[in-house]
């Protein structure tokens, strides 16, 4: 099947922005990792919109279904309830459903059966070392259907390693005007970017900025990308000495969340306009 490479002007993606920031719309914000009812009582008070939940059991953030099920009990009703998971198969995918969760997570395998189970929306994580995987997801989406693609409400773009607490690279982009080799190659990762961002936004699909974001740099996140969603974890978590479980590593204790980093965050994010 040949696939039409979707063509954006520069000046295109910035009108897109400077509208939505005139607008008075902004990002959502969703906290994720949470592991407590004092947390979930936290975010209720700040009215974030989505609350994370990590049921992947070599998380640090790690807590089991029926635990979140607890916790959530704890959010405004109008907070919408996320399970993050890796590779889920059919059955895990149902008892997350009849937990009460609102969207599913997915990182990692995503498969026909798993689609075809799920009757809750899908945010589909793509996780990101170079720009490989990008024009992977990029080219996925200019197909007209694909497995699972009707189930998929928004896609996350996070770090290779999810949980990390790093970034995918995205501070180094160039969002300057100039034909210096350096900036040239910055300019070109933003403009894949971009593209992906534009093309999922032309399909009513969300697009969600997610690993490494803090205080310090979201509001750069949201000049660069003007992202549906926020999804911040370690961002807002106490100071740890602590790394986050890789794949195949035994789960460490979680530093649990700092209430004022989340405020701080929430403020960041609102006060743009």
């Amino acid at each position: 099947m040949r696939i039409q490479v979707l063509k954006l002007e520069e000046k295109h993606y910035h009108r897109h922005y400077t509208e939505t920031k005139g607008s008075g719309k902004m990002p959502e914000i969703k906290i994720c990792g949470i592991t407590t009812e004092e947390e979930a009582m936290w975010l209720s008070e700040e009215q974030v919109e989505y609350a994370g939940f990590v049921v992947w059991e070599r998380s640090k953030r790690y807590v089991t279904v029926d635990r979140a099920e607890e916790i959530l009990k704890k959010l405004n009703s109008n907070i919408k309830k996320v399970a993050v998971t890796v590779s889920p198969d059919s059955a895990f995918i149902k008892e997350i459903e009849q937990a009460g969760f609102d969207i599913l997570q997915v990182h990692g395998t995503w498969t026909e059966e798993a689609a075809e189970a799920a009757r809750i929306p899908v945010w589909w994580a793509v996780n990101i070392s170079g720009t490989e995987e990008l024009d992977q997801v990029k080219t996925l989406f200019e197909k007209t259907d694909f497995p699972g693609k009707g189930k998929v409400a928004a896609v996350l773009v996070d770090a290779k390693e999810y949980g990390s607490g790093k970034t995918f690279g995205w501070e180094d982009f160039s969002l300057r005007k100039t034909k210096e080799p350096e900036e040239t190659v910055r300019q070109e990762q933003y403009r894949r970017y971009r593209e992906l961002r534009e093309l999922l936004q032309e399909q009513g699909i969300k697009f969600i900025l997610a690993g490494g974001l803090s205080t310090e740099n979201v509001q750069r996140g949201i000049e660069t990308f003007a992202p549906d969603i926020l999804d911040v974890s370690s961002g807002v978590e106490q100071e740890t000495s602590k790394p986050g479980a890789s794949p195949g590593e035994s789960p460490r204790e979680s530093p649990g969340k700092d209430r004022g980093k989340i405020r701080e965050f929430v403020r960041q994010v609102r006060n743009l306009n």
